[in-house]
C-alpha cells in the first residue's frame, strides 16, 4: 500500500461530514485488514464518530481527552531518544511564545536550552515538564543541583552555564518571564496530569501494531493551551514515526489532523508529510485557515 496525503477544505461542517465517512470506511476496513487511527483535533467531534464506529465491533479505543478527570489512558509526550526529546521541549517552549505573540530573546532561550539541558542530564528519559518547572522557579533548588553535580564542571556545559549564571544579580529578573508563561501552562487543571507523566501510551508502538486513539486536545476559553498541547504531542507522533521504521513489522496507520492549522507550521507540516511518504503514513488534514492554504498552494 502506497502512501498518500489528503488535505480536506471547506466549512467546518462539510469537512466533518467527508472526514466522518472515511472513518467509517477505515473502521470496517480495518475488519480485513489490520491498520491504526489516530486522531488529534479540538473539539472531540470525530472521536465520537470513532468510538461509536468501535463500539459496535468491539474494538479498543485508546482516548486522550483532559475533560475525562478519571481518564483509562493517559500519554506520556515526553518519551523516546534523548536528542528527540530535548528538542521537543525547547520547539514547545517557542511554539508556546509564538502562539502568545511573544519571541523568546537569545538570552531566554539559552536559558531554557541549558535548564533543560540540565534537568535532561540528570533525569534522563525520567523528565517531566514539572521538574523544569521546579528549578526555573526555585534557584535553592537548582543551586543545590548544580553543586551536586560539581564534579561534572568541565565535561557539563550547563554546569558551567549556571556556576556563572547564578551569579548574576539580575538573574531572578531574567527567568521571571519564563517562569510565569510556563507556570501558566502545565498547572492547567485539565492539562495537568499529561505534563506530569513519566508513563502512558507507547506512541511508537501504538504506530507499529494498529491502534486507534483519538486525542481531544479541546478548545476551551483559552485555546492557546489546547493548541500547544496539541503541538507537543504531535511533534511526540513525529518523532514516534522516525523510531518506527526500526521495526520490522508495521501495519499502515492514518494519521488524521483536524484544524491542523493549529497545531503545526505549513514548513513543519510538509517535512511531517516527507517522513510519513517512507513509513506508509497516511496523513489527512483538515485545514480552514485561509491564509495556511495560500502557503501550501503558493509552495
Amino acid at each position: 500500500m502506497t502512501s498518500y496525503n489528503k488535505i480536506i477544505t471547506g466549512n467546518k461542517i462539510i469537512r466533518h461530514e467527508t472526514i466522518a465517512q472515511m472513518i467509517e470506511g477505515l473502521i470496517k476496513k480495518r475488519n480485513q485488514s489490520l491498520l491504526g487511527i489516530t486522531i488529534l483535533e479540538p473539539d472531540g467531534r470525530l472521536g465520537k464518530v470513532l468510538r461509536e464506529e468501535t463500539r459496535k465491533r468491539k474494538m479498543v479505543l485508546k482516548t486522550i481527552d483532559p475533560t475525562i478527570k478519571e481518564a483509562e489512558y493517559i500519554i506520556n509526550p515526553l518519551q523516546g531518544q534523548f536528542d528527540d526529546v530535548t528538542n521537543r521541549i525547547l520547539n514547545t517552549f517557542k511554539y508556546l511564545y509564538k502562539k502568545r505573540y511573544m519571541t523568546l530573546t537569545e538570552s531566554e532561550y539559552e536559558y531554557l536550552e541549558n535548564i533543560v539541558g540540565l534537568v535532561r542530564s540528570v533525569k534522563g528519559n525520567n523528565t517531566t515538564f514539572s521538574e523544569i518547572l521546579e528549578l526555573v522557579r526555585d534557584k535553592a533548588v537548582l543551586e543545590a543541583e548544580v553543586n551536586k553535580q560539581k564534579d561534572d564542571l568541565k565535561s557539563n556545559k550547563h554546569i558551567r552555564y549556571f556556576k556563572t549564571k547564578l551569579k548574576e544579580k539580575t538573574y531572578e529578573e531574567s527567568i521571571k518571564g519564563i517562569e510565569i508563561m510556563l507556570t501558566d501552562l502545565i498547572q492547567d487543571h485539565m492539562y495537568k496530569r499529561y505534563y506530569n507523566q513519566k508513563a502512558g501510551i507507547d506512541t511508537i508502538k501504538s504506530l507499529v501494531i494498529g491502534d486507534l486513539i483519538n486525542i481531544n486536545t479541546v478548545s476551551h476559553k483559552e485555546r492557546v493551551k489546547g493548541d500547544v498541547f496539541g503541538y507537543l504531542l504531535l511533534q511526540t507522533i513525529k518523532d514516534s514515526i522516525k523510531e518506527r521504521k526500526l521495526r520490522e513489522k508495521v501495519v499502515p496507520h492514518y494519521l488524521i489532523i483536524e484544524e491542523a492549522e493549529r497545531y503545526i507550521s505549513y514548513e513543519e507540516l510538509r517535512e511531517l508529510k516527507e517522513l510519513a511518504k517512507k513509513e506508509n503514513i497516511h496523513i489527512v488534514t483538515g485545514i480552514e485557515d485561509s491564509q495556511f492554504l495560500m502557503e501550501q498552494k503558493t509552495s
